[in-house]
């Protein structure tokens, strides 16, 4: 979304958001974002135009839709099969969380981790791992940054001694 428009130029991207995370909408008409709310089912329709999904026998979560969950499972084996797809799906994994983590100010009430169901997120990715195994290469991750921010202050701390 934020590499859409660059230097006053306009853009367009297409933005998903939870239920939960529907207040982030007043944040952006606040800096004159200009939105056009597309439902799920509306885009996925558009996507399989030959694929009806508004028939009395449809699912009520779209998410259950055998369309849906095909699409899903050959996202899933097409990233299980090779490695460095699998990588890439668990580097955009833990970025996402990082990100969702990150917010500040208003924006950390709407977007809250805690709200999020990780093995959904991991799915989304293509990923069959289980969020916790995820989450320890993030603990890692963090642990290791920690302990170099911690040896950098220490570091300009003796100097200025």
């Amino acid at each position: 979304v934020g590499r859409t428009a660059r230097l006053g130029q306009k853009g367009e991207a297409l933005l998903f958001l939870q239920p939960c995370e529907r207040d982030y909408l007043t944040e952006l008409h606040k800096h004159s974002v200009i939105l056009q709310e597309v439902s799920f089912r509306g885009m996925w329709a558009k996507l399989f135009r030959k694929i009806k999904l508004n028939t009395a026998t449809d699912c009520d979560l779209l998410e259950t839709h055998p369309t849906v969950s095909n699409f899903l499972k050959s996202l899933e084996s097409f990233i299980s099969k090779q490695a460095s797809m699998k990588e890439i799906a668990a580097d955009a994994f833990r970025s996402y969380v990082r990100a969702y983590t990150a917010h500040k100010g208003d924006l950390r009430a709407i977007f809250q981790v805690k709200k999020l169901h990780l093995g959904h997120v991991a799915k989304s990715f293509g990923l069959a791992d289980r969020p916790s195994l995820l989450g320890k290469s993030l603990t890692k991750k963090r642990s290791r940054e920690a302990k170099a921010k911690a040896k950098h202050f220490k570091r300009a701390k003796q100097q200025q001694q």
